[in-house]
């Protein structure tokens, strides 16, 4: 199995939509998630908001692009994680960060402002969604000291590959102040991803 990460990068404006699902003078997030979602039936799903490829240095990164649109003032990318599980299904994610503050420092100031981004990002999708998605929330994770997490599944579910549930929509405010997983920094992250699988 080939795993791509997404390289997430941090942003700090939101913005919420209002009854037509606009909002003057500011990114249309509304319509960027509904062309997320619209997207997943592109093949390779996510590849009609495929922008530039991501480099290191002068190298290219294997099956990772910035994403042409993106939600919540964040720059997204769209990377795939081949044979996901050993199967012969990919794994398709479009992923932003949308907070990251390293470190442990000045912890109560960095909280108020990753909550904020999460609460805000919550209530637009939630909106833009509408109720016919469910929304199921966890607020514990042992690798973190303090973990909420807001999952959403459209009316037709959740894919299924082999016995993993894909976690079709998710936003997760998370808080470290150890190095617990290689990979993992600290601090404070507040991330969105969505995730398609393809034969």
């Amino acid at each position: 199995m080939k795993w791509v990460p997404v390289v997430l990068l941090t942003a700090f404006g939101l913005a919420a939509c209002n009854s037509d699902g606009e909002q003057a003078g500011q990114i249309d997030d509304c319509s960027v998630i509904q062309s997320i979602n619209t997207s997943r039936a592109d093949t390779p799903p996510f590849s009609s908001l495929r922008g530039e490829p991501v480099t290191l240095g002068d190298m290219v990164l294997d099956n990772q692009y910035l994403a042409e649109r993106s939600p919540f003032g964040a720059q997204c990318e769209i990377s795939t994680i081949d044979q996901f599980f050993g199967t012969d299904t990919d794994l398709h994610l479009y992923g932003c960060s949308l907070y990251e503050r390293a470190g442990s420092f000045d912890r109560e100031a960095r909280e108020v402002e990753a909550r904020a981004l999460f609460d805000e990002a919550r209530t637009t999708l939630t909106q833009c969604l509408g109720s016919e998605w469910e929304v199921v929330e966890t607020t514990q994770n042992a690798n973190f000291e303090v973990y909420h997490k807001i999952k959403l599944t459209p009316p037709e579910g959740a894919a299924v590959i082999a016995d993993f549930t894909v976690d079709m929509m998710f936003l997760t405010l998370a808080y470290t102040p150890l190095m617990n997983q290689p990979g993992r920094g600290t601090g404070w992250r507040v991330q969105f991803q969505a995730q398609q699988p393809s034969e």
